[in-house]
């Protein structure tokens, strides 16, 4: 370990959820500093400025709480069953080609816990359009649509911008 490994100190998963979530990546992969051709995530870029959502409703919380469970509890297996380590296991969930069921069941799982995110920021009406995707490197990977990234990044700066406005006033209503 050195002082690039960054921990989150969230013992629920719903910040897993959360923090797996294609929502965050987006966030990430539009905030972050890269190394070589590597992101590098830096929480006070990717982490801090994240616009997490506000008061989210009970069930759509929990429902992201068991999809975050599930996916974790999958992946875990996966993991074990084939003895690779997260890289590895994530090199075949971007594969196109592997069509293995474990495999094609952690994608659905975090297809299920994106539009569980998605439900507690209240965007239901946004369709993630989950598949093989080219991202801005040229690789494919599994994850939302470019159009659907777009929207996630503009919904996520207007929350930011909301919540930003609001410390504003709860901190001249102080003084």
């Amino acid at each position: 370990y050195n002082e690039q490994t960054v921990i989150f100190a969230f013992d629920d998963y719903y910040h897993f959820a959360l923090l797996q979530s294609s929502i965050h990546e987006a966030w990430v992969r539009r905030n972050a500093s890269t190394m070589r051709t590597d992101i590098r995530y830096t929480p006070t870029d990717c982490f801090e400025t994240f616009a997490f959502p506000q008061d989210p409703p009970a069930a759509a919380r929990a429902e992201a709480e068991r999809s975050g469970e599930r996916y974790y509890e999958h992946r875990r297996q996966v993991m074990l069953a084939r003895q690779l380590g997260l890289t590895k296991t994530y090199n075949r969930l971007h594969n196109p080609a592997c069509t293995d069921s474990d495999i094609a069941e952690l994608r659905a799982l975090h297809a299920t816990m994106d539009r569980a995110i998605l439900a507690c920021y209240g965007w239901q009406d946004l369709d993630p359009a989950h598949g093989f995707h080219q991202n801005e490197r040229g690789q494919t990977r599994y994850t939302i649509s470019a159009t659907a990234c777009r929207e996630i990044l503009r919904r996520l700066l207007a929350l930011n911008l909301e919540i930003a406005a609001s410390d504003i006033h709860a901190v001249a209503s102080h003084n």
